[in-house]
């Protein structure tokens, strides 16, 4: 059980894990969640509730493996009445049904206070299994860690991705596509606030 209560947002889900499903070393996971976020830098508000499946395995030494299946409805509301006629046109509810795969290598010294190593993830989805909306999406990530002195800790970040819609979709819906800005990617921007811009502001 998880929530979240702010001026800007406010989550609540519920998960249950199985470690060892069907006495096998595979992990069943399965959450229904349901949030609500303002996003001021961006002229709307964006809600949304829905569940996901996933099975997770170890295939390597350090690393595992997952797949995944999610279905959620996305409501963009509040749009901003100077927004232009393209964020206007987002407003509204839609399904999104999703399967995704992720690898992750992971050979940090400690999980949750890494001093060295490196954790590398790919992870890929493909919305249009379910729902409403098509789209593949895909990310791949690494964080370095080293120890150069004493008890100091640097890490290097890396992160590249792709969005493309396919199928029945013109474009990809604007809650799903890449931004950065905020205190967890680019500090001295607003959240979200880096990336595709309402062609009025």
């Amino acid at each position: 059980f998880r929530s979240e209560f702010g001026e800007n947002t406010e989550e609540f889900s519920l998960d249950f894990t199985e470690p060892w499903f069907m006495d096998r070393k595979l992990l069943f996971g399965s959450k229904i969640f349901t949030s609500s976020k303002d996003y001021d830098s961006s002229d709307y508000s964006e809600d949304r509730k829905g569940i996901v499946l996933r099975l997770a395995k170890p295939v390597f030494k350090y690393s595992r493996a997952e797949l995944r299946y999610s279905f959620e409805n996305v409501e963009v509301r509040n749009v901003d009445d100077d927004a232009s006629a393209y964020l206007r046109s987002q407003e509204g509810q839609r399904n999104v049904g999703k399967v995704g795969f992720s690898l992750v290598r992971d050979v940090r010294d400690n999980y949750f206070n890494a001093t060295q190593g490196s954790r590398l993830s790919l992870d890929t989805e493909l919305a249009g299994v379910g729902g409403e909306i098509d789209y593949y999406r895909t990310v791949l990530a690494s964080d370095l860690y080293y120890n150069p002195i004493f008890n100091n800790v640097f890490v290097v970040s890396l992160k590249a991705g792709l969005v493309e819609e396919y199928g029945r979709s013109d474009d990809v819906p604007i809650f799903d596509r890449f931004f950065l800005g905020g205190a967890w990617s680019v500090r001295g921007y607003d959240y979200r606030d880096i990336g595709p811009h309402d062609e009025m502001d």
